[in-house]
């Protein structure tokens, strides 16, 4: 107070001394040239007091901004921390208060970490910090914090810096925000998410095994039957039971209960169907050529899965005659287009379909099937190329499951 007073006292003294050598110079002055330097101080008077209305307004609009932009910062839904380097706190809002359940005045010059609930997210915190203040970037991390009261909640935080400190930046400025809704609502559909595939699981494992039921009761039923032709069908049967079966065998295996590798079941199929015409055929060989990343859902697999044994089964069992000498080839290749769509073709050395058969008109039901599973149930297009041997090339759209 006293040196404010004192400062008072020195600047009317300069002020003073400073008017004494001006009134020297008002000597030889006339009465009109003292009447202009009058009006001219009237005018300059007048133009101060309104620059000060000026400062004043300024300083009142200036102080209300202030008022405005504290109130923002201590109210804002986020919490606000101005950290060093170390992590200790220099300034806060109140919502970072409330959020941490301590006064700001207990918070101010204290390290944030000493909030941290667990030693994981203290290395994640300083980590964090670290970032910020080696690579001047905007920065981010999940954390587990613990409030006065020991009452855990997970928040974001989000950091900035001041640009204008260049390299000296010695603080920055980080934003809090609450997530323990959205961590808890994630937990409990990660917890849902792991019953449905348990669930899937046990379906699938439970399919797979009525179809084992199935294959017993065919196979008994089999040794009561001696007529050779219904023997066979029997065994048709199986086999196309057996490639739906493998799908649901594939997805139990499998960490995707959505979708299923189409190189990874092919091989499988024709490894089972090789087995059981291993014995008839061993002059043949089976070639597979099918994009490894390739996946399909569980629909397109089964019809898929149908498709393929039908037209290997009439490979192996018609296209190559015992009174042949030609070494027998069957060859399975498939690709997918940056169009989604995937182009199955299955083709055989052998000796070739009759030129009079038509595959949309054919008695045979394995045509049939290779039909209708084709255009009705793949939407897709079917090519049946009769020239040296037999070929055939179906494309189709992949429809995978949606991701989430």
């Amino acid at each position: 107070m006293k040196h404010g007073i004192q400062k008072s006292k020195n600047l009317r003294k300069k002020a003073e001394e400073k008017t004494n050598q001006d009134v020297e110079n008002f000597t030889g002055m006339t009465a009109d040239d003292i009447k202009k330097l009058v009006h001219e101080l009237g005018v300059h008077q007048i133009e101060l007091e309104m620059q000060n209305d000026e400062i004043r307004r300024t300083q009142e609009e200036l102080e209300r901004s202030r008022s405005e932009y504290v109130d923002l910062y201590d109210f804002a839904p986020v919490g606000y921390f101005t950290l060093d380097s170390k992590g200790v706190v220099h300034r806060a809002n109140l919502t970072a208060s409330a959020q941490l359940g301590i006064a700001r005045s207990l918070l101010v010059n204290k390290p944030l970490s000493t909030f941290i609930s667990n030693h994981g997210s203290i290395d994640v915190f300083f980590s964090f910090l670290n970032k910020i203040f080696e690579t001047k970037t905007l920065q981010n991390c999940e954390i587990l914090f613990k409030k006065k009261n020991g009452k855990n909640f997970y928040a974001r935080l989000d950091s900035a810096f001041d640009a204008t400190a260049g390299d000296d930046i010695i603080q920055c400025r980080v934003s809090m925000t609450d997530i323990t809704d959205r961590k808890l609502a994630e937990d409990k559909l990660k917890i849902l998410l792991e019953e449905k595939e348990m669930l899937l699981k046990e379906v699938h494992h439970r399919v797979k095994n009525n179809f084992a039921i199935i294959f017993s009761l065919i196979d008994l039923q089999g040794h009561a039957v001696k007529d050779a032709s219904v023997l066979n069908e029997f065994s048709i049967i199986k086999s196309r039971m057996k490639a739906m079966s493998l799908i649901h065998e594939k997805l139990y295996q499998s960490d995707n209960l959505s979708s299923v590798n189409l190189s990874d079941y092919i091989s499988s199929l024709i490894a089972e169907m090789d087995r059981s015409y291993t014995s008839k055929n061993k002059n043949v060989a089976i070639g597979i050529d099918v994009q490894n990343d390739l996946t399909v859902n569980i629909d397109t697999g089964i019809h898929l899965g149908l498709i393929i044994n039908e037209i290997i089964t009439n490979s192996l069992k018609h296209a190559f005659p015992a009174e042949r000498d030609t070494a027998g080839i069957i060859t399975i290749s498939a690709s997918s287009k940056q169009d989604d769509s995937i182009t199955l073709t299955l083709g055989d050395n052998g000796i070739g379909i009759p030129g009079d058969v038509d595959i949309l008109n054919s008695k045979s039901l394995g045509m049939k099937l290779i039909h209708v599973l084709t255009e009705k149930q793949l939407n897709g297009d079917l090519q049946l190329i009769k020239d040296n041997g037999t070929k055939y090339i179906i494309t189709f759209k992949n429809n995978l499951p949606e991701a989430g």
